[in-house]
């Protein structure tokens, strides 16, 4: 899916709406923290990414310290 068509999708998505056309970033992880499934065009660009789409093709290993604390987070929600 192009980026695009992620941002169209959030933005007509009344959980992530008000995050997609935030200038905060934004993320959606996964529960263990390995991955990103959707990002904002902020959140896209504080991990170094063109985009939401590349992004979601990087795979934050074991060590990483984001992949981490979202496990943590994941646990208490």
């Amino acid at each position: 899916m192009k980026d695009a068509e992620l941002q169209w999708l959030a933005l007509n998505d009344p959980r992530l709406a008000a995050y997609a056309a935030s200038r905060l970033p934004a993320w959606l992880w996964t529960a263990d923290g390995s991955r990103i499934l959707w990002a904002n065009p902020a959140g896209a660009r504080l991990f170094g990414a063109a985009d939401a789409a590349a992004l979601a093709g990087k795979t934050f290993g074991p060590a990483d310290r984001h992949r981490r604390q979202v496990a943590r987070l994941a646990g208490r929600l």
